[in-house]
């Protein structure tokens, strides 16, 4: 159905919405005359899809004319974010909170239903601006995007390639440099406190998603059925584990299984029940437990907010801000860059999400990866290799941030938003008389990664000379695996780039 809107919105908008009323803009001097459907006003641009598709004219130099021209006098900015309610339920508005609380401004919340509200932000107790919020799903914050009924989505992913060209032929521009992460989210297993199963073989949690386990004892627990708690299977979190697990859910007839409306009440059943098993969000553990998640070839993952942050539990869930390649009207751009700053960190961080702020940790952190890697020696990589790397790695700390790029030069979400935060370090001088080395892991296909991520860093920079800071890279392909390679998201895993400093 969101694809399908997404598709009508488009047409729509070339048709000339029904729901936008027409305007005529005029140049000071009458020379040149506009007509067309308003789009909006930002405090100082129109825009009007005309008969040569949207466009965008300087408030300064023309008059509007039309009953949905804006009073100037009293306008006030305002922008619409719609998406994942990952983003919408909490952080967002917490983000709002202390954005004002920064600028000394006031806030009042009106909540025009369950998944809307309204944030008004007042100086003096005059508004200076307005953000409604909309929680939906990501494809329906693109579908919104395209139909013009919001300004900002908030996403689980950047568009895809379908919704970019959709929204393209509706005259809208979504460059992936408008998509920023904020923090992460993170898919975590829950059970009752009082479940004593506390770890689980990845492919048996996966055969339990397929509806092919239904039996606790499967996995290590009483000769008992497994209760299964989830969303509606098209819903983002489902969908999420649906790739991680490569599976469609299933279901056989000895599962029991319920589907629930939120996070929160996913959390709620799964506590209240020692038999029950739930698929959720690290932020939404609620007074349930996350087990640990084991794999055949002997790597561990525990479900923490400390192991998120460390790089150590790697399913993360990015969350996005999306912004059209148009004009953002003065106090909204502040508040977006306040949302990617390090106090929004701490936001983010007391949201129970996590952070951008990278942590270090010592070469002596390694150990279990480290194991492994002594134990797989001989086989993708030598013991002489390996040796190499230590040499190379012990006297370093490895930052928390991850890169990766794909076959085509390109950092995914995540790797964008750790690149401009370590351009800015790097502008602030925190790496100054410091010695950097972007060491790549992975396949031989990705061994210039480092390179690659380095050059991005520096053409992000706005200081020209950094000759007191050393910046290099190498690559050590599969001596350092985080992951087993039997699986498409472990080769993604492992095909990775890591900032070790000194």
């Amino acid at each position: 159905m969101t694809i399908l809107r997404i598709f009508l919105c488009g047409l729509s908008l070339l048709a000339n919405p029904l729901f936008a009323q027409d305007v005529t803009l005029t140049s000071q001097d009458g020379a040149l005359q506009i007509k067309g459907a308003f789009l909006g006003f930002d405090g100082a641009f129109y825009r009007v899809d005309t008969v040569y598709g949207p466009l965008t004219f300087d408030a300064a130099v023309v008059t509007c004319a039309g009953d949905a021209c804006p009073d100037l006098t009293s306008f006030v900015p305002e922008a619409t974010f719609s998406g994942t309610r990952l983003m919408a339920d909490v952080l967002i508005p917490a983000l709002i909170q202390a954005y004002a609380g920064r600028n000394q401004l006031q806030v009042a919340r009106e909540v025009q239903e369950a998944t809307r509200s309204t944030f008004i932000l007042s100086e003096d107790d005059a508004p200076v601006a307005r953000m409604v919020i909309k929680g939906s799903t990501t494809a329906e914050a693109y579908a919104d995007l395209i139909a013009n009924e919001a300004d900002i989505a908030m996403a689980l992913r950047p568009p895809n390639e379908r919704e970019v060209e959709i929204a393209r032929s509706a005259g809208l521009v979504l460059p992936p440099k408008r998509s920023t992460v904020i923090a992460h989210d993170a898919l975590a297993v829950i059970t009752a406190v009082s479940q004593p199963v506390r770890s689980v073989p990845f492919s048996a949690l996966a055969d339990v998603y397929r509806g092919k386990i239904s039996e606790w004892s499967a996995l290590g627990g009483a000769d008992a059925v497994i209760t299964l708690r989830t969303l509606p299977s098209d819903t983002e979190v489902p969908r999420r584990f649906g790739a991680l697990f490569e599976a469609e859910p299933g279901q056989t007839g000895q599962v029991r299984q319920k589907v629930v409306p939120t996070l929160e009440r996913l959390s709620d059943d799964v506590a209240a029940d020692p038999l029950a098993l739930g698929f959720t969000t690290l932020s939404e553990v609620g007074n349930a437990e996350p087990v640990e998640l084991r794999t055949g070839c002997g790597f561990r993952y525990s479900p923490t907010l400390t192991g998120a942050r460390s790089g150590s539990y790697p399913f993360l869930l990015p969350l996005i801000l999306v912004t059209p390649a148009r004009h953002v009207p003065e106090a909204i751009q502040d508040f977006l860059t306040f949302a990617q700053s390090p106090e929004a960190d701490l936001v983010a961080r007391r949201a129970g999400l996590i952070d951008l702020t990278p942590t270090a940790r010592g070469f002596d952190r390694q150990g279990h990866a480290l194991g492994l890697a002594v134990s797989s020696a001989g086989k993708a990589f030598s013991l002489g290799d390996l040796q190499k790397m230590v040499v190379r790695l012990k006297e370093r700390r490895r930052l928390s941030t991850t890169f990766r790029i794909d076959a085509a030069g390109r950092p995914d979400a995540s790797t964008a938003a750790h690149i401009a935060r370590v351009a800015t370090a790097l502008d602030r001088g925190d790496f100054d008389g410091m010695s950097l080395l972007f060491a790549t892991f992975g396949t031989e296909e990705g061994s210039q990664q480092g390179q690659t991520v380095m050059d991005l860093i520096r053409s992000a920079t706005a200081r020209n000379d950094l000759t007191n800071v050393e910046i290099k890279a190498e690559s050590f392909v599969a001596d350092l695996p985080v992951a087993c390679d039997d699986t498409e998201w472990g080769v993604a895993l492992n095909d990775r780039v890591e900032l070790w400093i000194k």
